[in-house]
C-alpha cells in the first residue's frame, strides 16, 4: 500500500503546480523527533516546509482519548505523545508521513486546541473557541499549502485506520495445460464513488478541493485525485482520468475533482478543467449545490465557516469583489436567488442562548434569513439541499441546440447591496479604536436597495405551479423556504389569530425578456417597520417562453399581475432595507 502510494507520488508529481509549503497554521505535529516512538506538537512561528494534513471522520468527540487541550498543551509540545496513544487512523498518517520523508503532519484534533468538558473552567472555553476561530480562519492556507492530504474514506471515526488490516483475498492455485501452476488472487471490488462516510462530511468538501493531492483509502486500495488526475489501483478510474470536474459528477463525486492552483491566471474563467467554461458565479453555485446537498454538519453554526476556506480561494478569481456569507457582488441578485427543493421540509435555525453563536447569528436567527445557511431539514446530517436558478438563455432557435451559460444584462438585476462591509470594522485613531462606518452593521444585516411592493396572504396561497403533460406558456409559482406546501403551517404558527395584511412583500430582483423570459422577486416579511427589517420567506418566479410566431418585443412591455404591485400609475420607488 505505501509502496503503490509512493509510486504515484513519483509519477504525478511533476503535473502539479507547486505552492509555497507553508504552514500557515499556528501549530504542526513534529512526526521526525528524536524519539520514533513519539510525536510532539511544535509551534511553528510562520516556519515553511512540507507537510501532510490528515482529512478524517472524527466520530463520537468522547471515544478520541488523544486530542490537544489547554491541560496537556504544554506536556504534548515538550514530552510528546506515544504513538500507543494515538488512534490507529492518526499512527497510519503518521507512518505514511515518515516513509514520505516529510517531516511534519498536521491533523485538527491535535494541532487546535479542544474542549474538555471534564477539565474545562468558564476562561477555558473562551480560549478554546479563540483559538478555533485562529485556527479555523487560516484553514484554507493549511490544505491548500500542504504537499498531500491523506483522506480515510471508508473510516467512521479516528479508530478505523487508512487501510483494511483484515483484507479479504482469496488465493486459488490452477494448473496449466503444460502441467505448471499459477495462484489466482481476488480482491473486493469497490464502488469508488458511493456515499462514504469522509464525503458526508462538510469540512471535508474544502479539505479535498483546496489541497493539490490527496491520495484516499477504500480500505483495500488507494485512488489518487490530483490537479492532473483520477486514478486507482484496480484501474476502475481510468475511464474517468480525462475528466477533472463537474461535468461527471454526480451523487457521492462532489468532492472527486479539485481547484486550480493560486498562480492559475484570473483573466481565464475556466477555474475547472476540461472545457468548461462557466461563469465564476455558476461555478461558486455548482459548489455551494454540492455542498448543501451531500455534507453533514455536526455543529450547525460551522455551516458558513466550512466553506470559508473556499470563498477566499475564490478571490483570486474575483479580485474587487465583496464577499457576504456566500454572496458575491457581482452576481448579487443571482446569490440571493437560492431556494430549495421540493422535496425537503426545511426549519429556520435559531439562535441558542446561553451558548457562543457564529459572527452571523442575531438575538433570534442562527444565521440570517437571507442565507441558506439559515434552513435546515430534519435529517440527521442537517442538510439544505439548495438549488440555484442557471440563469441560461438559448441563442438559437433549435430546440436541440446549446444551452450555454451566460449573463444577462446588467439591468435586469434590480437589486444592489448598499455598504461596502458588514460587522463593525475597527481603526485605530490617536490610540483609540474608531468605529470605521458612522453606524454599527452587523453582520446579519444586508442594506439593500430595490423596489419594494406590498403583497396579501391570500395571493400567496393562492401561487403554485401550473403543471401539465405539455409545458404551459406561462408558469407562476411561490417557493416557500420551509418547503413547497409548509406556507400554510409556518403561517398559523407565526400568527395564530391571523397575519396582519401589511407585513408580507416582495423585493424585485430580476426581469428578463427572451426566447423564455422571467420575473423573480423575494417574498419578504417585515418584522420590524422603524428599522425597515425584513426577513426572507422564499421566492416568487413567472416564467414563460415564446411560441414560434411570437417576438420578444411582444413581451416588452408585458409583466404579471403580482408585479406591476402598485399599477403603472403609481410605480413604487426604489428603497434602501436591510435584510435579516
Amino acid at each position: 500500500m505505501v509502496g503503490y502510494f509512493s509510486n504515484l507520488m513519483s509519477v504525478w508529481e511533476h503535473t502539479i503546480v507547486e505552492m509555497p509549503h507553508r504552514r500557515a497554521s499556528l501549530r504542526a505535529l513534529w512526526t521526525s523527533d528524536y524519539a520514533l516512538d513519539k510525536v510532539r506538537i511544535m509551534p511553528t512561528n510562520g516556519a515553511s516546509g512540507r507537510y501532510i494534513t490528515l482529512s478524517h471522520c472524527w466520530g463520537d468527540p468522547n471515544l478520541m482519548n488523544t486530542k490537544l487541550t489547554l491541560h496537556n498543551l504544554k506536556e504534548y509540545t515538550n514530552e510528546g505523545i506515544s504513538l500507543d496513544d494515538l488512534p490507529l487512523t492518526f499512527r497510519d498518517a503518521v507512518e505514511l508521513t515518515r516513509s514520505l520523508g516529510i517531516p511534519y503532519l498536521w491533523i485538527d484534533s491535535l494541532c487546535i486546541i479542544q474542549a474538555d468538558p471534564k477539565k474545562d473552567m468558564e476562561n477555558h472555553s473562551i480560549m478554546v473557541r479563540e483559538d478555533w476561530e485562529r485556527e479555523s480562519a487560516s484553514m484554507c492556507a493549511v490544505f491548500a499549502g500542504s504537499y498531500v492530504t491523506l483522506g480515510a474514506l471508508t473510516s467512521t471515526n479516528c479508530h478505523g485506520g487508512l487501510w483494511d488490516r483484515a483484507a479479504v483475498i482469496v488465493e486459488r492455485n490452477v494448473t496449466m495445460p503444460d502441467g505448471g501452476t499459477i495462484s489466482l488472487y481476488a480482491q473486493e471490488l469497490y464502488s469508488h464513488f458511493a456515499i462514504y462516510p469522509l464525503t458526508s462530511r462538510a469540512w471535508v468538501y474544502q479539505e479535498t478541493l483546496l489541497s493539490p493531492r490527496t491520495p484516499i483509502f477504500l480500505g483495500q486500495e488507494v485512488m489518487w485525485l490530483c490537479r492532473g488526475s483520477l486514478t486507482c489501483q484496480c484501474g476502475h478510474c481510468a475511464r474517468l482520468s480525462h475528466h477533472n470536474g463537474p461535468d461527471f459528477m454526480g451523487a457521492g463525486e462532489f468532492c472527486f475533482f479539485k481547484l486550480p492552483a493560486t498562480n492559475t491566471k484570473p483573466q481565464s474563467s475556466n477555474l475547472f478543467r476540461y472545457g468548461d467554461e462557466s461563469p465564476p458565479w455558476a461555478k461558486w453555485h455548482y459548489i455551494v449545490q454540492s455542498y448543501t446537498q451531500y455534507a453533514d454538519l455536526t455543529n450547525l453554526g460551522d455551516a458558513l465557516m466550512a466553506i470559508e476556506g473556499l470563498a477566499d480561494y475564490f478571490r483570486r478569481w474575483r479580485q474587487g469583489e465583496l464577499y457576504w456569507g456566500g454572496v458575491w457582488s457581482s452576481s448579487f441578485a443571482k446569490g440571493l436567488l437560492w431556494k430549495t427543493t421540493y422535496e425537503y421540509h426545511h426549519e429556520r435555525l435559531r439562535a441558542l442562548p446561553g451558548t457562543v453563536n457564529p459572527k452571523w447569528s442575531s438575538e433570534k436567527w442562527l444565521f440570517p434569513t437571507w442565507s441558506w445557511a439559515s434552513l435546515s431539514n430534519k435529517s440527521p446530517g442537517h442538510r439544505r439541499a439548495i438549488e440555484y436558478d442557471t440563469f441560461r438563455e438559448r441563442v438559437t432557435e433549435d430546440p436541440s441546440g446549446p444551452l450555454p451559460f451566460e449573463h444577462y444584462p446588467d439591468s435586469d438585476f434590480l437589486v444592489k447591496p448598499i455598504g461596502e462591509s458588514l460587522g463593525l470594522h475597527d481603526k485605530t485613531i490617536d490610540g483609540q479604536n474608531t468605529p470605521s462606518f458612522p453606524e454599527k452593521r452587523r453582520y446579519y444585516e444586508l442594506r439593500v436597495e430595490g423596489v419594494l411592493v406590498p403583497i396579501s396572504c391570500q395571493q400567496l396561497l393562492s401561487m403554485d405551479i401550473k403543471v401539465g403533460y405539455l409545458e404551459p406558456l406561462v408558469t407562476l409559482f411561490f417557493l416557500c423556504d420551509y418547503g413547497r406546501l409548509q406556507f400554510s403551517a409556518w403561517l398559523e404558527e407565526e400568527y395564530p389569530t391571523g397575519p396582519p395584511e401589511s407585513t408580507f412583500y416582495f423585493l424585485r430582483m430580476v426581469r428578463h425578456v427572451g426566447r423564455t423570459g422571467r420575473y423573480m422577486a423575494l417574498v419578504l416579511h417585515c418584522v420590524d417597520q422603524a428599522r425597515q427589517f425584513y426577513e426572507r420567506i422564499g421566492v416568487l418566479v413567472t416564467r414563460y417562453r415564446l411560441e414560434k410566431d411570437e417576438t420578444e418585443e411582444s413581451k416588452k412591455n408585458w409583466m404579471p399581475d403580482w408585479w406591476q404591485g402598485a399599477g403603472a400609475e403609481d410605480e413604487p420607488e426604489p428603497r434602501i432595507i436591510s435584510l435579516v
